[in-house]
């Protein structure tokens, strides 16, 4: 487990799929228990991945196309601009030895071209100081915003 200090800036919520309904809402799935293990375990003094976990979001169809709005639970919303810690696997966004944006998942990567995680299981970060890849889960540390 090694621990780098950087810039947590966003929690990444990536929407996909379509809609029948006009307007409705969602609350992420929870993670299967055949992939339970594969979380790493939260350290002390870390946020755990289950409070990013407490989100809905709400759709509605304009001209067309689907806008959203994010819900926070009140443990989430209490973090936001706030310095926080959490432990997560790297999931590059650039190329080179070092990389200084990256997605932290709560899930390890399985394939190349597939997110391993939900929405409310990825972290977007932009490292002050690029950082070199590990497959093993990293604790970083920085400011939270949410998004």
């Amino acid at each position: 487990m090694s621990f780098q200090k950087l810039f947590i800036v966003a929690l990444l919520l990536i929407i996909s799929g379509s809609a029948t309904a006009r307007d409705f809402s969602e609350k992420p799935e929870p993670i299967p228990p055949e992939y339970q293990a594969m979380v790493p375990k939260t350290p002390k003094g870390a946020v755990a991945w289950t409070t990013f976990e407490k989100v809905t979001m709400h759709y509605t169809l304009v001209k067309g196309s689907y806008e959203y709005e994010v819900e926070f639970a009140p443990e989430a919303r209490a973090l936001d601009g706030k310095t926080v810690k959490v432990m997560g696997y790297i999931l590059p966004l650039e190329q080179g030895e070092r990389i200084g944006r990256f997605l932290l998942s709560a899930l390890p990567p399985h394939c190349p071209f597939c997110l391993p995680a939900g929405p409310a299981r990825l972290i977007e970060v932009f490292a002050e100081d690029p950082v070199r890849y590990s497959a093993e889960p990293v604790l970083i540390e920085g400011s939270l915003k949410l998004l």
